[in-house]
């Protein structure tokens, strides 16, 4: 399946999962991935990755290079049956280069222009570890299973 590149005059949302709390509070969301990961980088690491972000908005998946230029690499494509029907999801990673910190995302209807964020990583290796890319079909099954909820991701402008 091909898409055509994001629209021109649009916008795309990115979202991060979020997921219930374990505490004795079960019923209240807690932010998971990417901004808590991230809180621990240095300042020009975390420029990097939210510069990305920011392209990926614009530029949107596959990118609209009159809009920009996110640097997007499709990791994996995951297939797997959700409520007794096959489900293939392209798995991609937006590489915050030139730091090495990745996050990983799908986009589950390219109509809606919303990136999925789920899950962020620093790279230790030049290699793609392969227990990143088991971790995020694991998410993308929870999610279609309803594990999860979904909130705007927090970019702050430069």
């Amino acid at each position: 399946m091909s898409y055509k590149p994001a629209s021109a005059d649009r916008d795309w949302e990115v979202v991060e999962i979020v997921r219930r709390g374990r505490g004795a509070c079960a019923s209240e969301w807690y932010q998971d991935e990417l901004e808590q990961t991230l809180e621990g980088a240095i300042d020009d690491d975390v420029m990097d990755m939210l510069g990305q972000v920011r392209l990926l908005i614009a530029a949107g998946d596959p990118p609209n290079s009159e809009r920009g230029r996110p640097t997007i690499q499709k990791v994996a494509t995951h297939e797997f049956r959700h409520e007794k029907k096959r489900v293939r999801v392209k798995l991609m990673v937006l590489k915050g280069k030139p730091g090495h910190w990745r996050t990983y995302f799908i986009v589950p209807d390219h109509a809606a222009c919303v990136a999925v964020c789920l899950y962020t990583v620093a790279k230790k290796t030049d290699s793609r570890d392969p227990t990143d890319v088991k971790h995020c079909t694991n998410l993308i099954e929870r999610f279609y299973a309803g594990d999860f909820a979904t909130r705007p991701l927090n970019v702050p402008s430069r």
